[in-house]
């Protein structure tokens, strides 16, 4: 009897160590995924706060039972911090569609390059029958597989890559404009469309950063992110589409909210984890579409395993009717009003011109419009400014004195990136 129970008691001890030590490992790796910004390593740890919820609040029941209240205690209040970080998803939003509105179907697929199948892609994409399709690991091979697109939408635009870096849009409805962007010099593409609505034009912006597997794959997805804000479009209504390789406990994330306006469409819908379709303990939400202020979301739900190590998301949103279109020279923060036609003020005998500057992304083709478009723009890499040029900026120092002056500055301030152009003050 004896044997017996001095045998149970050493089990109890085993499973009491164990389960104290996972809930202990735990502990650290939820304060490790507070820490992204400051490791790219500990930014890995942000993204399993569902799984991090789950095995504290088991191992905190256990211990309860077990009697070993205050190891339970700590192991609880730490799955409470990671359930306060998830619960903002499963707050309710407004998901009654506006007056006048109207409503479109968004559907993004990470067909994975290699391993993907395009039989089960079609079906999923017959079956869903989305009005914009956003796909993401394309190649030459895939887009010839799914060459059946082009008759039910029309309008596209795709860059095939074979690294799993390719994109492509389709959509049912027309473009204004459509352009293949690289935001870095990495030569990752992008895929910026206006699509013509009965509402006005929708501003889309799909696009994939690298997965942050090591720091130099970590620093360019940040720097892609740190990009995005200067694409998005705040006078229209506005869509980010992509696998962003990050969930919505980054702090990256965040960020990205913060700086774009932008809002989750998870929000409300709880967590709906897309990757990976091979380990549904593991499973994280990466992909995301991210919505301007003014769209309300009415249902979005992860589709079925298409062979992909992702899931598809399906987002059903609705378009506000736009109203006047804001004036483009809102983003000028210069008093012009005593400039005279030749951007000249001051008195007759001493008139000077005013010295502008604003921000673009540092690459060479956005450097190539913007000097299209103002001849007289001194590019300063490297250099703040007033305004403030951050990483992966160019300070831009342009003057009205030329011709056609407020017709430059609109221009400027049509480009998406463009987000605020001041007086420039020399020192």
């Amino acid at each position: 009897m004896n044997e017996k129970s001095s045998a149970h008691s050493n089990i109890s001890s085993s499973l009491w160590r164990i389960v104290t030590l996972a809930g202990a490992l735990l502990c650290v790796a939820t304060l490790f995924g507070f820490a992204g910004r400051q490791s790219w390593f500990l930014d890995l740890f942000s993204h399993f706060r569902v799984q991090y919820l789950v095995l504290l609040t088991l191992s905190g029941i256990v211990l309860l039972a077990a009697r070993h209240h205050k190891t339970a205690s700590i192991f609880l209040v730490f799955a409470l911090i990671n359930l306060v970080q998830i619960s903002p998803l499963y707050l309710e939003v407004q998901k009654t569609p506006p007056a006048n509105s109207m409503t479109l179907r968004v559907a993004l697929i990470n067909v994975n390059t290699k391993f993907g199948d395009a039989a089960k892609v079609s079906e999923f994409i017959r079956k869903a029958d989305p009005d914009l399709l956003v796909l993401q690991e394309t190649s030459s091979k895939w887009l010839k597989d799914l060459a059946w697109l082009h008759t039910p939408y029309p309008h596209s635009l795709a860059e095939p890559r074979d690294d799993n870096f390719g994109i492509a849009v389709f959509s049912k409805l027309p473009f204004a404009r459509s352009e293949v962007v690289n935001l870095l010099e990495n030569g990752v593409p992008s895929i910026i469309a206006e699509v013509t609505t009965q509402h006005g034009e929708l501003h889309i912006l799909a696009t994939h950063p690298l997965p942050p597997v090591n720091y130099e794959y970590a620093r360019w997805r940040n720097a892609q992110l740190e990009q995005l804000p200067r694409y998005v479009n705040a006078t229209k209504p506005t869509l980010l589409i992509g696998d962003l390789n990050l969930t919505p406990w980054s702090s990256h994330f965040r960020m990205l909210l913060q700086q774009t306006g932008l809002h989750d469409s998870a929000r409300g819908f709880g967590v709906q984890p897309s990757w990976p379709n091979n380990n549904p303990f593991l499973r994280i939400p990466l992909d995301h579409v991210l919505h301007s202020p003014g769209i309300v979301v009415l249902h979005r739900e992860i589709g079925p395993d298409v062979k992909s190590d992702h899931f598809p998301l399906i987002v059903d949103i609705a378009v506000p009717q736009q109203l006047a279109a804001t004036d483009s020279l809102s983003k000028v923060e210069l008093d012009m009003s005593g400039l005279d036609k030749d951007g000249l003020r001051g008195p007759s005998d001493g008139k000077v011109a005013v010295s502008y500057e604003f921000c673009i992304p540092d690459n060479d083709v956005c450097r190539a419009e913007i000097k299209a478009i103002d001849q007289t723009v001194q590019f300063m890499p490297g250099s703040r400014g007033r305004i403030g040029a951050g990483k992966g900026e160019c300070l831009c120092i342009g003057s009205t004195h030329q011709e056609n002056f407020k017709q430059v500055l609109r221009a400027l301030s049509e480009k998406t990136y463009i987000s605020r152009i001041i007086e420039c003050h020399f020192e």
